[in-house]
């Protein structure tokens, strides 16, 4: 069973946040699906909410790229760490595009039921992710 999990999740890395692909998404994420992640991040729920978040985030960086690091599954659960990579060409949130490229890490916990995602809980680099688009240049500007 983690062998196929595993394989679930990496399908879910290469064709749903690599190639965009939203048609596979039901074969991927359970019509339950609930992801964990702070404000503002927010992917909504059920496959919907998956088809948005893919949508928001490939349009704030069309060039958006998942690359996984490492792989552990036990039981229900695939835990990945991976690097996202893309450049800012649309808005993101409120934010205008800043043209900037973004390199940050992220690790997810996903739990699958039925061959399916059902929840996934990630911890991005969100600081990062900020500061490389210049969105936190007050905070990073030495004091005197």
């Amino acid at each position: 069973m983690t062998e196929q999990n595993k394989a679930v999740v990496r399908r879910l890395f290469d064709e749903v946040w690599n190639r965009g692909n939203l048609g596979v998404i039901p074969e991927l994420y359970g019509t339950d699906f609930v992801a964990h992640y702070r404000p503002p991040t927010d992917f909504g729920e059920g496959l919907e909410g998956v088809r948005a978040i893919v949508r928001r985030v490939r349009t704030a960086f069309p060039d958006y790229h998942e690359e996984v690091r490492l792989m552990i599954a036990e039981g229900e659960y695939v835990v990945v760490w991976f690097t996202i990579t893309g450049t800012n060409e649309g808005n993101l949130g409120d934010s205008p595009p800043t043209g900037r490229r973004i390199e940050i890490e992220e690790i997810a916990i996903f739990r699958l039921r039925d061959g399916k995602v059902v929840e996934q809980r990630g911890i991005p680099e969100r600081l990062l992710l900020l500061q490389q688009l210049g969105l936190l240049s007050t905070l990073t500007q030495e004091r005197p």
